[in-house]
């Protein structure tokens, strides 16, 4: 059988060979431009080198990691960390010098079908042994991946400091306690009177109906923003332990205060996302056998996918393993979307054709 095959965009939408990745959050790629036309009589014979590996494309994750380090377990510090972190890290293996060593299923777990790899969780795959390197407030781990959890956090904190704050002003303020107490960012914990005194260039008036300058009403804002500003620049910082600098969004200097932002990793789930795959039907192999750079690599953007050379070592007629087509491909393409029932058999046919 002869297949003709356009290896290019369109080619991408069909067999997969583009390597467009399914991602837990949108990707933004450049398109691939149509530049190889092939006639594919057989897989071992003359079928292409996969988009990823031919176009030697990278991964655009935002995050830091380092596969070569994770695989090393005589580093001293790998095993202070599986040591601490017991039977909350996954699938830790203890070697017959004693030592703890990750595997590959610490991290990337099957799903249901035993096809895919699950999606990498933080809490689940990484928290066990990087909880040392999250940033605290309070006491209290700040929550990671919810924007609006960390910012509620950080007030929190602060609010509790505040009351402390004022509490200590007012045990040695004169009377009228904290409420004679105003902030001035660079100055303190003040007289109130001094403030008003100052705002107004009027000595400060007194009874009920004494009124209060914008200045004296703002002073608790100052501080909270002074304090925010602070927490969030410490918490960027910790960020940039595995978060690429590009992908955090700083606070602005003015007005101070404001919050920071973390982009989402942007971790595919998978390459050749038009082909179908078991990692089931290969358990017996070990993963490093097709993920060889995984114990070399030491940067994100290296994509260790196994060549097509690598596959052709089992499947190929001489080992005996199927190679034909519909072995990675599924036969029929996806059809245009129609609600139900409301196609002749002449049209359901046609809307395959592309």
């Amino acid at each position: 059988m002869r297949v003709r095959l356009v290896i290019g965009a369109a080619a991408a939408a069909v067999c997969g060979l583009a390597g467009a990745a399914a991602v837990l959050t949108p990707r933004t790629e450049p398109p691939v431009e149509a530049s190889i036309v092939n006639s594919i009589t057989g897989f071992v014979a003359d079928h292409p080198e996969w988009a990823v590996r031919r176009e030697e494309r990278r991964d655009l994750a935002t995050v830091g990691l380092n596969h070569a380090l994770h695989m090393n377990h005589d580093s001293s510090k790998m095993q202070k960390r599986l040591a601490a972190a017991g039977a909350a890290a996954l699938a830790v293996e203890r070697l017959e010098d004693g030592l703890l060593a990750l595997t590959c299923a610490s991290c990337h777990e099957q799903d249901a079908a035993g096809r895919y790899m699950d999606p990498i969780h933080f809490d689940r795959h990484c928290a066990p042994c990087h909880t040392i390197d999250l940033p605290t407030l309070g006491g209290e781990r700040v929550p990671h991946g919810n924007m609006p959890a960390l910012i509620n956090h950080v007030d929190r904190h602060l609010l509790r400091e505040l009351a402390k704050e004022l509490n200590r002003a007012a045990a040695s303020a004169p009377a009228g306690g904290a409420a004679a107490l105003a902030y001035q960012p660079g100055a303190g914990w003040i007289e109130r009177a001094r403030v008003e005194s100052a705002a107004t260039g009027q000595p400060r008036k007194t009874g009920p109906k004494a009124t209060e300058p914008a200045a004296a009403r703002l002073d608790m804002d100052a501080w909270l923003a002074e304090r925010r500003a602070t927490a969030y620049l410490t918490l960027v910082a910790a960020c940039g332990k595995c978060h690429t600098a590009d992908s955090i969004t700083m606070p602005p200097p003015e007005p101070r205060g404001r919050p920071f932002d973390v982009a989402p990793p942007n971790i595919p789930q998978r390459w050749l996302n038009r082909s179908i795959f078991s990692h089931r039907a290969h358990q017996a192999l070990t993963c490093i056998q097709c993920h060889e750079q995984a114990s070399t690599s030491r940067v994100t953007a290296d994509i260790m996918l196994p060549s097509i050379a690598s596959c052709r070592q089992c499947h190929a007629p001489a080992a005996g393993v199927r190679s034909d087509c519909v072995m990675c491909h599924v036969y029929h393409p996806p059809l245009t979307p129609s609600p139900p029932g409301s196609l002749t058999i002449e049209e359901y046919a046609g809307s395959g054709k592309r």
